[in-house]
């Protein structure tokens, strides 16, 4: 009996990934700091909006329209990481656990089908990590596929 590979059927563009890194996300966290947690998952969310910079200088009801929708699923993706209530909160005043679940909030504004999470639980707590975990398995089963460089082991294995 032979086993042939199963072939995989879905392709990935680089439209549909996003890398959260240690670099990335220390570029952000220097340039986003201020930002708020809402702000700060707006800014993913703006990179899939048609409006351009005139018509949101202009104020166009397209442009208002987006932006309330924008600030919505930002909403939505803080309540999906469980930092909701800390909508309001610039990211610098963020714990450092919270401040990783922002960036994953951030990136899933992006509305990828490949998240790249490399090191995600790294300097968290062994609480902070479960809720970590949780979180993964979440995105997962909402149908992102997550690569997942990690050297914990329960982290790997718990996702």
């Amino acid at each position: 009996m032979t086993v042939s590979p199963v072939p995989i059927a879905t392709t990935f563009s680089s439209d549909d990934c996003v890398v959260a890194n240690q670099y990335s996300k220390s570029i952000l966290r220097v340039c986003a700091g201020e930002l708020s947690a809402r702000d700060n998952v707006m800014v993913g969310v703006h990179c899939r909006q048609r409006s351009g910079l005139w018509a949101a200088v202009c104020r166009t009801r397209r442009a208002v329209a987006e932006e309330t929708d924008a600030a919505a699923r930002a909403d939505a993706l803080l309540d999906l990481v469980e930092i909701g209530a800390m909508a309001d909160v610039p990211a610098a005043h963020l714990a450092y656990g919270v401040q990783r679940r922002l960036e994953i909030a951030r990136a899933l504004a992006s509305e990828p089908r490949l998240l790249l999470l490399d090191e995600p639980a790294a300097g968290m707590n062994p609480t902070e990590t479960m809720a970590l975990m949780a979180l993964i398995r979440r995105i997962r089963d909402r149908g992102v596929t997550v690569i997942l460089i990690e050297h914990d082991m329960k982290v790997v294995m718990g996702v």
